[in-house]
């Protein structure tokens, strides 16, 4: 184009020169100007034709390239892209985009990626120099990198071991077991076995009692990274044995010495099984860890040498089933110190409200007497100290398991210290529905048309939390409606009980909910018209009320009207004012029966009243002393244990039964029961108010330690036991007739009675729970007492 243009230039010039003398000075001139605006033209052709030059970007070997990265370490992907280009670099912008939204950069791109997906990257470079610019486009980048955690990448090195114990390791001993490794702090756990919950730490240990299929799970949680995985392996149990501990009924307990022992504590430890009588049991029995018998005993005694919480454990191994088991129980031992507590006669006393008496209030209760200025004290509920100072505590309890409640006793005087506790299991917490916490409201309402003869009872509730509601209405127990409301109609007076049950499908729980219409606009006397009006009002006194009522009605033949007043269904008086006598909270139904004697109708009123200004049972007010004594001291029946409650104000509604070690002994405001030997005794009382619909139940436990009742050894001038220890029978051999001669457990039932004559004879106790045995024998000589163990 250049050279085109530079030929016409000289073409024009040469034309000219030869006829510039025959042009005037006027055509002359009109050719310079000509000239002038040609090279202007000229010039201007020229630095365009320079510009398309520089533009051409091939020439200028351009190098666009794009790439993609993925951190497995610290969780970041990119996408990112380089550019370079020969000469006039100064001059370049650039723009970046990244699935078409702008990114900024220079000639070099780094976009972080927070999600997996294909990314295309454009490029447009503009030359501000020379006016041009050119794009370009990358391929696809495809992002898979961002699992944010990654369980299965090599980094991890997530381990899951586990396995069973039916390798001959000890096959009455059956577990699963397994472990998680590495450790990681940001880790948590959750096992389960077979769906269920059981363990939260990285390794377990869980004993198998029966054969079986067992799916053992653990999810792992990443509480840093917000994620986690499940590892699962299946088991099949085929080594667990029969020896089915559970069903022999074992009785595994511990006495202690602190609270009748005069010289140094101990206690005494035993088991016995009452389904099982066989001779293949053996025992290994230890405390705190440390083995101190084995053999065939069931019982040992222990002297502790310092005040603690000693664990007492038993290994039953039965060696002909080739199985065993271990029991445990703690005792807590006080008395070794100066502070000799079991002289103080402490009184703790524990319940729980789980007896009828609210259950949406569920508490768990302790009280310590007696009352002493230097004693501080500290409420202790599974391990968490809940209150100080207070002899009392009331505690509510939001959900049902085992408490363990104990009050530590600290005198401040003497400086030392004492705990005392309880354990409860708490079943009474209301399910999770708690339908009155949802603003359930049920909204009803009837209508009359005495044009037309005909109404109709309109219905509808309203309650949060309703996704998962299903609806069931019920008119005079028929079926009506499905809906959260209905209409029902009605032809004839009478009262009509409507009915709606709620069930939660989600939770598995329902509630009901009833009233009651009364339509009486169908009939000629068109009662609504007199406008009936009702009024209820109660005059309480705290220990005795009336419940009071009136009805009137707008129609000026009242003298024709009979009322019948009725509440809760029994009759309550007569005449438009009704005054009843009440003795206990509650809603009444008041119903009123109005006759119209002179129109040959009639029509019921009813209504609700609630009355709750009677003061509860408060049985602490009401009793005022309990007193415990045995013929130790002198007082009472010969060889007997006493008791008896002093109430405040006696009243024909309580009803009293006491119970010792959970027999029944009475059922007046004393007992005297015979003992035939030394021991603990739980004694309980249980006040029950049938009048206020409520009760209470106060436990002491009494330790008896008669001179004369001590267990004597054979007078072998008249009677001869053997052999001591027994196992299958034991003999007695007899100088002279015995009155009569009765055996006695160890909790002071009678396993066997009978009256035997001079001379040997053989009782079979194969069949008998193993322990010990008190024999009771009465001959001219006077009554005896002697101790047997059966192993």
């Amino acid at each position: 184009m250049i050279v085109s243009t530079l030929q016409i230039f000289q073409v024009s010039k040469a034309t000219s020169k030869r006829k510039k003398s025959l042009l005037s000075n006027q055509i002359r001139s009109t050719m310079n100007k000509k000239f002038t605006l040609g090279l202007l033209v000229l010039t201007f052709l020229f630095a365009l034709v320079r510009a398309d030059a520089a533009c051409v970007w091939k020439t200028r070997n351009p190098y666009f390239y794009a790439y993609d990265s993925c951190s497995n370490s610290n969780q970041k992907a990119s996408v990112n892209a380089y550019f370079s280009i020969q000469s006039n670099s100064s001059c370049l912008k650039y723009t970046w985009k990244v699935n078409g939204v702008t990114v900024p950069g220079s000639n070099l791109l780094h976009k972080v990626i927070t999600k997996n997906g294909s990314y295309v990257i454009t490029l447009n470079v503009r030359d501000t120099c020379n006016n041009c610019d050119t794009t370009f486009t990358s391929s696809t980048r495809t992002i898979t990198c961002l699992n944010s955690c990654r369980w299965a990448n090599s980094s991890r090195q997530i381990s899951f071991n586990a396995w069973d114990s039916c390798n001959g390791r000890g096959k009455n001993k059956v577990s699963l077991n397994a472990y998680i490794t590495p450790f990681n702090g940001c880790y948590k756990y959750l096992w389960t076995l077979n769906g269920v919950a059981i363990n939260t730490s990285a390794g377990l240990q869980v004993g198998i009692t029966k054969n079986g299929s067992y799916n053992l799970c653990v999810k792992i949680t990443d509480s840093c990274s917000q994620c986690d995985t499940t590892y699962c392996k299946s088991f099949t149990i085929t080594c667990a044995t029969n020896c089915n501990w559970s069903s022999k009924n074992a009785t595994f307990g511990i006495d202690d010495s602190c609270s009748y022992t005069k010289s140094k504590p101990n206690f005494l430890s035993y088991i016995y099984f009452q389904n099982t009588s066989t001779p293949c049991l053996k025992y290994t029995w230890k405390v705190n860890g440390t083995t101190i018998y084995t053999g065939t005993s069931t019982y040992i005694s222990y002297f502790p040498t310092q005040n603690g919480t000693y664990n007492v454990t038993v290994n039953v191994r039965d060696t002909c089933s080739n199985c065993d088991t271990t029991y445990s129980k703690s005792v807590t031992i006080t008395c070794a110190s100066s502070c000799k507590w079991f002289k103080r006669n402490l009184n703790f006393n524990t319940w729980d409200s789980c007896n009828g008496r609210g259950q949406n209030k569920v508490s768990i209760n302790g009280e310590i007497g007696p009352q002493n200025g230097c004693y501080k004290y500290a409420w202790i509920v599974n391990g968490y100290t809940v209150q100080y100072g207070s002899r009392s505590l009331n505690m509510g309890i939001g959900a049902n398991g085992t408490y363990n409640l104990c009050v530590k006793i600290t005198d401040t005087c003497n400086k030392c210290d004492t705990t005392l506790c309880r354990t409860f299991n708490i079943s009474c917490v209301p399910k999770a529905c708690n339908w009155k916490s949802r603003n359930l409201a049920l909204y009803a309402k009837d209508s009359c048309n005495k044009n037309t003869n005909s109404s109709s009872i309109t219905s509808f509730i309203t309650i949060s939390n309703n996704s998962c509601l299903k609806y069931l209405w019920k008119v005079n127990g028929v079926i009506k409606s499905n809906s959260y409301y209905f209409n029902y109609p009605v032809y004839a007076n009478g009262q009509y009980t409507v009915c709606l049950t709620l069930t939660d499908t989600c939770l598995k729980c329902d509630t009901s909910i009833c009233f009651t219409k009364t339509i009486s606009c169908l009939s000629s006397c068109n009662w609504k018209s007199r406008n009936p009006y009702t009024y209820a009002w109660d005059s309480c006194k705290g220990t005795s009320s009336k419940l009071n009522a009136y009805v009137s009605f707008n129609y000026n033949r009242a003298s024709c009207f009979k009322y019948t007043w009725t509440i809760n269904g029994k009759q309550a008086g007569t005449g438009n004012v009704m005054s009843y006598p009440i003795t206990q909270n509650g809603t009444y139904t008041l119903c009123v029966k109005v006759v119209d004697t002179c129109n040959q109708c009639d029509t019921t009123l009813c209504f609700n009243k609630t009355i709750n200004c009677f003061s509860t049972c408060n049985w602490k007010t009401r009793i005022n002393v309990v007193n415990y004594f045995d013929s130790c001291n002198g007082k009472g029946y010969p060889n007997s244990l006493n008791a008896y409650v002093a109430m405040k104000q006696n009243s024909p509604c309580v009803k009293y039964k006491w119970t010792i070690n959970g027999a029944v002994v009475s059922n007046t405001y004393y007992f005297h029961a015979p003992i035939y030997m030394n021991g603990a005794y739980n004694v309980c009382l249980k006040l029950t108010d049938s009048c206020a619909k409520c009760d209470t139940t106060i436990c002491s436990r009494r330790v008896v330690n008669c001179n004369n009742l001590g267990i004597k050894t054979n007078d072998l001038n008249v009677v001869k036991i053997y052999p001591n220890p027994a196992s299958s029978s034991i003999n007695i051999d007899l100088e002279v007739d015995a009155e009569y001669t009765e055996i006695l457990s160890i909790d002071g039932k009678t396993i066997w009675s009978g009256k035997l004559e001079a001379g040997s004879h053989n009782i079979q106790t194969e069949q008998w729970a193993r322990g010990i045995y008190l024999v009771r024998i009465k001959t001219v000589t006077g009554i005896s007492n002697y101790k047997i163990t059966l192993e």
